[in-house]
């Protein structure tokens, strides 16, 4: 599923980062002020269950697995 990056939750996994991060589950996600060479902006500060934290320059498309929610 692809997402925008502002639209993640907890529990989904972010597919293509397991080399950077061991376990890309995302468990919390805030906004930041960012700065692209010299134009401020916001990004993605993401949390991920092993303690490991990046950002995300937003807005961006990111392809996620979503857990089915538990009946």
């Amino acid at each position: 599923m692809a997402i925008d990056v502002f639209e993640l939750s907890p529990g989904d996994v972010i597919q293509g980062i397991d080399d950077m991060v061991p376990n890309p589950t995302v468990r919390a996600v805030r906004s930041v002020p960012v700065t692209y060479g010299d134009q401020p902006g916001i990004g993605a500060l993401v949390y991920f269950a092993d303690g490991h934290r990046d950002t995300f320059a937003a807005p961006q498309t990111i392809t996620i697995d979503r857990p089915e929610p538990l009946p």
